[in-house]
């Protein structure tokens, strides 16, 4: 993986220093991914493909990044991983959006991504009938063998990743 939070303490600022440039572009910073992959390489990056990757403001910001203090929660049992679009690990099939994400905040095991899938998503004030609804069809996905994927929130979505991973299954919080 490109970098798991919490193992060196420059080495998370100068990795959520670089995240902050999205703010610039995610094309941007995607075509700067590709060619340096990590904050060092573009801190060595010589200066004049710097100049015509446009690094020059991003390398003086990774030079002296301000210091990052992370939540304990993110370094613990199942710590934070950052993946890029150069990563083994970044999802095939997103590899070849044209406007795909630059990286990813990852927690737990990234082999669910290319598993059969089934998305559940709902309101955050679901009826009755709708909670039984969802976790009959999250925990009958999650044992026929397929991922429940959700965007976590409160209501149907977590009442599905509640269900997936109570009768054993996977889950995807996007």
């Amino acid at each position: 993986m490109a970098h798991q939070f919490g193992l060196n303490q420059l080495a998370d600022t100068r990795w959520l220093t670089l995240t902050r440039a999205i703010e610039t572009s995610a094309r941007w910073l995607d075509a700067v991914l590709q060619a340096c992959p990590s904050p060092e390489a573009i801190l060595g990056c010589a200066a004049e493909p710097a100049k015509a990757l446009g690094l020059e403001g991003l390398q003086r910001a990774l030079e002296k990044p301000a210091p990052t203090d992370l939540p304990a929660g993110l370094i613990g049992d199942s710590p934070l991983c950052l993946i890029t679009s150069q990563d083994p690990e970044y999802p095939p099939l997103l590899r070849e959006c044209p406007d795909r994400p630059p990286f990813l905040f990852c927690r737990g095991v990234l082999p669910h991504l290319d598993a059969p899938a089934l998305s559940i998503v709902g309101t955050r004030k679901p009826s009755l009938e709708g909670r039984r609804a969802a976790r009959e069809f999250a925990a009958a996905a999650a044992e026929s063998g397929m991922v429940v994927v959700s965007g976590l929130a409160l209501g149907i979505d977590g009442i599905a990743h509640d269900a997936a991973l109570t009768v054993g299954g996977s889950t995807v919080a996007v």
